[in-house]
């Protein structure tokens, strides 16, 4: 048999000429050679298996909706050798690829053209996407869902979370937020901008009314025990009092002083704030709305409002 180039060409004795004697040895041999040679051949059917790589031209193209080239049975496939690139598919169409990718190069990233794996457009991901490493993003991150956990490394000397207009950073649960730093940390706010620690839970109750030496028992429903509890008393009288009008409303602190007036929250829990008021005639005494003077409060011309944060 003899092939070269993969040019096959007939054995001794071949071709013959008009006369020539019939020889049975020659006919078996070339008969033999053809058969030895075609066994060699890929066929279409796919019946036949490759003992060595194939040296396909560049450029061989097809024209098949659906063209297989693996058996798709096999568990181990290795395939195109030192290549340095791989084209599949054009920019118009789509290259599936099912089951598990795995990519051994371990070239870290440095930019966006630089990596192991590199596209030119975006990356869609349906199921969690698991980092091991540093993750750098040039552009902005924009959270459709909840983020549980961004920590800052400061690039050089600073590290920053920018918040767009009517955005808000919410902070909840039963753990302490802390920001901590090894040199000093600093808010800085516009002129017009506020700094709020929001608590997650508030409860204000109902007017109460005011009974000398009485005490009240008030259901919050925070879940907890509050953190902070502010007290208001609502002037409830149609003609006002004090120079106050009638659903005016002022803060004031627990009873203290030396009068003795007043109310106190001797007890808060879970689920109740247990409140007491002064036992004297007059249980509150603030100072007028327009000269300033203490005055003396009547009970029945004031509500008491109490309001727990936690």
């Amino acid at each position: 048999m003899s092939f070269s180039s993969g040019t096959y060409s007939l054995p001794a004795g071949n071709p013959v000429v008009t006369g020539t004697t019939i020889s049975s040895t020659t006919h078996n041999n070339t008969e033999s050679d053809i058969a030895s040679a075609l066994s060699t051949a890929i066929l279409k059917d796919g019946t036949q298996t490759c003992t060595a790589a194939i040296p396909f031209v560049t450029g061989v193209t097809t024209t098949s909706t659906t063209f297989a080239v693996f058996n798709t049975t096999a568990t181990t496939i290795n395939a195109f050798g030192a290549a340095t690139t791989l084209n599949v598919g054009n920019a118009s169409g789509t290259a599936n690829i099912l089951g598990l990718q795995r990519f051994d190069d371990t070239t870290d990233s440095t930019s966006i053209i630089t990596g192991s794996i590199q596209t030119d457009g975006g990356l869609g991901v349906t199921k969690a996407a698991w980092i091991g490493g540093l993750m750098n993003v040039a552009g902005a991150i924009t959270a459709q869902s909840t983020i549980n956990k961004v920590t800052l490394t400061a690039p050089a000397t600073s590290a920053t979370i920018t918040i767009a207009d009517t955005g808000s950073l919410i902070t909840s649960g039963a753990y302490a937020v802390t920001l901590t730093a090894t040199a000093a940390t600093n808010v800085t706010l516009p002129t017009s901008g506020t700094l709020s620690n929001n608590f997650t839970k508030s409860f204000t109750s109902a007017g109460q009314t005011i009974t000398s030496a009485g005490a009240l028992t008030l259901a919050h429903s925070l879940g907890t025990a509050p953190v902070l509890i502010q007290i208001r008393l609502k002037c409830i009288a149609g003609g006002g009092e004090a120079s106050y009008t009638q659903n005016q409303e002022v803060v004031i602190g627990p009873a203290g002083g030396t009068s003795g007036m007043g109310v106190s929250v001797i007890g808060s829990d879970a689920t109740n704030l247990v409140v007491r008021f002064s036992n004297v005639a007059n249980c509150f005494a603030i100072h007028d709305a327009s000269s300033g003077v203490l005055t003396n409060l009547t009970n029945a011309s004031w509500n008491v409002i109490f309001k727990a944060w936690a």
